[in-house]
């Protein structure tokens, strides 16, 4: 059982920045320690590794490894210090490993930066071919910046800061009326970023939020929270709907005579522009007829 502990520590998909072992070897057969020497080898590729053990055979294993540091200590009349050196022997830092760390490093940041270019660019351009109903990848360092008065960032465990950055986001940009987070399980970033949502909705006044953890809650409760939500956020659109067109100096019929003599406007990839300040598709949409109306865009 301990064996298959490490098993599952060492394959972490999520590995931290520093990994430290304090005698692994306890409680194991010895005919497993050269398997869990290789796990470890290969753990160290990805993330630092510290290991202090007793056992010479998890010793060698690893040593064998070019990478591997290997630092033996002794201890005389009570006092430990390591075995073969002293302060002279070995200069504080190898420049030469440093050197290689930070190119290394470099390099997967480099590796990362292009990737991540690359992918938004594709995402964006295939959006962009659907007509453009989706807006383009959000810049996560934005989120990072904008949830992170709420929800510190460097909270490991889960991705609760982008949940509250993304409620910010979607309610500050004019992207949505109400942000709803469906949530197939409850966790402990999940319940921190519901309990910051408090500070968030309090400072955005105008916001509407909704989280649902379909695990934790009954289908009827879900449901009705569900509908109470949209309720207002469809009284939220209706009231921006008849602000606009009352705007227009136009009525609903004379828009829908237009959109009849010009049925393109019906295709569901027609591209409606999004009109600054204004959130509903349906607004938009009546701001769009209208300038099309007034001649204020031409038409092809």
């Amino acid at each position: 059982l301990r064996y298959l502990l490490w098993i599952a520590a060492l394959l972490t998909p999520r590995p931290p920045a520093l990994m430290v072992l304090n005698e692994p070897e306890t409680s194991l057969h010895p005919d497993l320690l050269p398997a869990l020497s290789r796990l470890m080898t290969k753990f160290a590729e990805e993330t630092q590794l510290w290991v202090i053990s007793h056992d010479r055979v998890l010793i060698d294993g690893l040593k064998k490894q070019n990478d591997c540091n290997h630092i033996e200590l002794d201890k005389e009349m009570g006092e430990t210090f390591a075995h073969d050196q002293d302060l002279f022997d070995v200069p504080a830092w190898r420049l030469d490993k440093k050197l290689a760390n930070e190119l290394s490093y470099w390099k997967k940041i480099a590796t990362m930066t292009v990737a991540e270019k690359m992918f938004t660019r594709e995402y964006n351009r295939l959006q962009d071919a659907l007509g453009g109903s989706l807006h383009h990848l959000i810049d996560q360092y934005e989120l990072q910046r904008l949830g992170h008065p709420y929800y510190n960032t460097n909270s490991g465990g889960g991705e609760g800061h982008l949940e509250v950055a993304k409620n910010i986001y979607y309610s500050s940009k004019n992207l949505a009326h109400m942000v709803l987070s469906l949530k197939p399980f409850g966790c402990m970033p999940s319940a921190q970023s519901d309990g910051a949502q408090a500070a968030v909705v309090e400072q955005y006044k105008d916001m509407i939020f909704l989280p649902i953890e379909t695990s934790g809650e009954g289908e009827v409760n879900a449901h009705s929270r569900v509908q109470m939500a949209l309720g207002s956020a469809r009284v939220k659109a209706k009231e921006e709907f008849k602000s606009v067109l009352s705007k227009t100096g136009k009525s609903l019929e004379d828009l829908k005579t237009y959109v009849e003599n010009h049925p393109e406007m019906k295709k569901p990839m027609y591209q409606v522009p999004v009109a600054e300040g204004i959130v509903g598709t349906a607004a938009n949409f009546v701001l769009h007829i209208s300038d099309l109306m007034d001649g204020k865009i031409a038409t092809a």
